[in-house]
């Protein structure tokens, strides 16, 4: 559980971590839009703005890109 910038994100079984508590944050653009917020403060944020399949996620410092935004859609 490592508050490192680009620390890799990593799925484990729920409630077997502190680190899976995060946090949304509205983006400033109110379009329904989220930051996802770390347990250390930093942000989800895709790598480098790609948008493949595979693309890593990693916590980053909140910088305000369009790749630390969230849409979150029912399922």
């Amino acid at each position: 559980m490592s508050q490192a910038k680009g620390e890799s994100v990593i799925a484990v079984p729920a409630g077997s971590s502190s680190s899976e508590l995060w946090e949304l944050v509205e983006a400033k653009k109110k379009d329904g839009g989220y930051y996802i917020k770390t347990f250390c403060g930093k942000c989800l944020d895709v790598c480098e703005h790609k948008t493949t399949n595979g693309t890593p996620v990693f916590q980053y410092d909140y910088n305000g890109g369009k790749n630390q935004i969230w849409y979150l859609q029912p399922v």
